[in-house]
């Protein structure tokens, strides 16, 4: 077998023909066709000593196809090729994570700290709070824990009056830094779902979070409309409607952000079902490609749920009336609805996306320099909000994306 391989690799790299291999090696024609074939074919069965013989003459067929255009690989050839590239990923892996173990080994055997003893249940809780889809068992496990292990200092953490004020505030901060607005009660769910078995009751969280200056104190409501144009003003179709489904209504609302550099505005396009902002953009200007490209990213994002029945909702600002925006949403057979008193509550559902991002985030952080700084700080804060904020109006207090998940599975 290592003759044979000898022979391939030879045959690949040198671009010989089959014949002066034969020739050279007095290797009889039909004979080294076949083994050739083999190889192609994936058919070899080769000891596990000659793999990396084996990945050499693969290496080498592959550059002879591509010095070749006339040659294409086969589709075995292509699966061994990404389950090479897998095999290097996964050997570096491998070596990231033994490197990872020797800092805790020394960390133990010369410092006397053990630090994955210390700290492996807070960085499950960490990577819960980023990833909130996976289980504990399964997170638990990427420090060689269960489950039953991560659950078993609950009952210690009981005996000494459940979870810890300080573990609670340290807890409460943690999430603050990404999401400096967030109230009380949306804390408390979360935190529940974190530590489902130790979490006291809602007074006593409350109590906690005042004692410590916590409790977000009320913001002012700031207003802007602007509808003075010719064009067609649609009229108010959703008063007394009954929302039952996602994709029955879209809302739609341009809101202002302050920067060091002067005003950007906000394009949102929000889901009344699930309440998830489906559609976003950030400019430095109010023209209506701008909230057409917010109306795109909603279409592709949840038309797989399907359109029919779709109301759009806005205000009458002339980005909502032109005809650019019309076509888009006749395009998608929309039933279009607009507001008619010029009242927030016309548009509530907008009103109020608008003021959770503004109250419990914007007015609670450092105004953004510019444009680029702006867009990447509401690109943290649309994800918070649509993938971990529990949602007072979604079944269950889903977060909004995973209430269309939700909704998607059945």
């Amino acid at each position: 077998m290592d003759f044979k391989l000898q022979l391939l690799k030879e045959y690949y790299e040198s671009g010989s023909s089959k014949n002066s291999i034969c020739k050279k090696y007095g290797i009889n024609h039909m004979t080294f066709l076949y083994w050739v074939q083999s190889f192609e074919s994936k058919s070899l069965s080769l000891p596990q000593e000659l793999s990396e013989l084996e990945d050499q003459v693969y290496m080498a067929r592959k550059k002879s196809i591509a010095g070749n255009p006339s040659s294409e690989m086969t589709e075995l050839e292509r699966l061994r090729d990404e389950n090479l590239r897998l095999r290097k990923a996964l050997s570096y892996s491998e070596l990231r994570n033994e490197a990872l173990h020797e800092v805790l080994k020394i960390g133990r055997d010369r410092y006397g700290i053990d630090l994955l003893k210390k700290s492996w249940r807070q960085a499950v809780d960490n990577l819960r709070l980023r990833h909130p889809g996976e289980s504990i068992g399964t997170l638990s496990g990427l420090f060689g824990k269960s489950r039953e292990g991560y659950y078993s200092v609950s009952k210690e953490k009981r005996m000494r009056k459940e979870l810890s004020e300080t573990e609670v505030i340290t807890t409460v901060k943690e999430i603050r830094i990404q999401a400096p607005g967030i109230g009380a009660y949306k804390l408390f769910l979360m935190l529940r779902e974190l530590y489902p078995e130790e979490m006291r009751g809602r007074d006593w969280f409350y109590r906690l979070m005042h004692e410590n200056h916590l409790m977000l104190k009320p913001q002012k409501r700031r207003h802007t409309t602007n509808s003075n144009h010719n064009y067609r003003k649609y009229s108010n179709l959703i008063k007394g409607i009954s929302i039952v489904r996602a994709n029955q209504l879209w809302v739609a609302d341009i809101t202002y952000i302050d920067t060091d550099m002067g005003v950007v505005y906000l394009h949102l396009l929000t889901d009344a079902f699930t309440h998830e902002i489906i559609g976003w953009v950030l400019s430095d200007s109010l023209v209506s490609s701008n909230t057409v490209a917010a109306l795109d990213m909603g279409i592709e994002k949840v038309a797989y749920l399907g359109l029919e029945g779709l109301i759009h909702h806005s205000d009458r600002g002339v980005q909502y009336c032109c005809n650019l925006y019309i076509e888009h949403l006749k395009a998608i057979n929309a039933t279009i609805s607009m507001t008619e008193d010029y009242k927030p509550t016309d548009n509530a559902i907008a009103e109020r996306v608008n003021g959770v991002l503004k109250q419990e985030w914007l007015y609670k952080m450092k105004r953004p320099h510019d444009l680029k700084d702006a867009r990447r700080l509401m690109t943290d804060i649309i994800e918070f909000y649509n993938t971990k904020r529990p949602h007072r109006s979604n079944r269950d207090m889903l977060p909004p994306r995973r209430m269309r998940e939700a909704i998607h599975a059945h």
